[in-house]
């Protein structure tokens, strides 16, 4: 259980998640998860730690989260790219995940990660033109409150 405080007021969190956004009122009981009707943002800072395991940050209002992988190049689509890749792995709930996996010499492999809400799966982010489409989006259906 996690506890915000606003004045004097105590709000405990049963069914929120620690990243999601709250709206605390001193003159009610309770707090208000400002996620129950929310698309999760784009997912940002994604980064390797060694090389086998990379990591992001944290999105408010993701309950889980979805990695894809694309070998390069991509095909242009109008200015993005047609795919950015199959579903590596669904439903991660910790911000990182491993994989092994070595591209074939004079290849390269790219990494998209997005975040999932009870709604809706998040972004995969916006090109210059237009946003990412997902044209092989991961199976996994958002979890219930």
């Amino acid at each position: 259980m996690v506890h915000h405080t606003t004045g004097q007021q105590v709000c405990a969190d049963f069914d929120c998640g620690e990243t999601d956004i709250y709206e605390c009122n001193p003159s009610v009981a309770n707090c208000r998860c400002l996620c129950d009707n929310a698309t999760p943002p784009e997912v940002t800072g994604l980064r390797w730690s060694t090389k086998v395991q990379y990591f992001w940050d944290k999105v408010p209002c993701a309950t889980i989260y979805n990695a894809y992988r694309q070998l390069a190049p991509l095909t242009n689509c109008g200015g993005v790219a047609c795919s950015y890749g199959p579903c590596l792995w669904s439903g991660l709930v910790a911000s990182n995940a491993t994989d092994a996996t070595v591209p074939l010499v004079g290849k390269v492999q790219f990494y998209l990660v997005t975040a999932e809400s009870y709604v809706a799966e998040g972004t995969m982010g916006f090109s210059s033109v237009a946003p990412r489409p997902n044209s092989s989006p991961c199976a996994t259906p958002p979890p219930s409150p």
